[in-house]
């Protein structure tokens, strides 16, 4: 996670990297970096977010 972090604040934004689930979630449906499950869009606390149902329980 710090990795992560220390990533994004080099560059002032969450970076869309293909490896990180940020690089997917506005593809056209949208597949996770890590078990190549479909992703679903969600909202939480009023924002929208992406997730996987297998690697995010």
């Amino acid at each position: 996670m710090r990795g992560v972090l220390a990533t994004a604040t080099r560059a002032g934004r969450v970076p869309p990297r293909r490896t990180w689930l940020t690089g997917h979630r506005d593809d056209t449906g949208p597949t996770c970096p890590r078990c190549g499950g479909r992703l679903r869009d969600r909202r939480v606390a009023g924002r929208h977010t992406a997730c996987c149902d297998h690697c995010q329980r």
